[in-house]
C-alpha cells in the first residue's frame, strides 16, 4: 500500500497507520479499566506534536510470541 501511494498520490506528506495503534499521552499510565478517549491524543495535540519532528517511528521492542498468552504477557506486565 506505501508504495502504492508513494507512487500514485500528490501529496506533501505521506504514512501509514497501523490498525488499532493511536499515539497516546505517554505521560498517562496504562491500567486495565483506561478510557481510551482520555488518553489517545486529538488531530491538534498530533499535528502539534508533528511540526516538532520529521519522521515518528515505533520504540524498539523485542518480541518473545510464543502464545496469545504470551503475546499478552509481555506486553501488558
Amino acid at each position: 500500500g506505501l508504495y502504492w501511494a508513494w507512487k500514485n498520490l500528490d501529496c506533501d506528506y505521506l504514512g501509514l497507520v497501523h490498525y488499532r495503534r493511536y499515539f497516546t499521552d505517554r505521560n498517562r499510565p496504562y491500567h486495565d479499566k483506561i478510557n481510551m478517549n482520555e488518553v489517545i491524543l486529538s488531530a491538534d495535540q498530533v499535528k502539534e506534536f508533528m511540526s516538532e519532528v520529521d519522521v515518528v517511528v515505533p520504540k524498539k521492542r523485542k518480541y518473545y510470541i510464543e502464545t496469545l498468552y504470551s503475546h499478552y504477557a509481555h506486553t501488558h506486565n
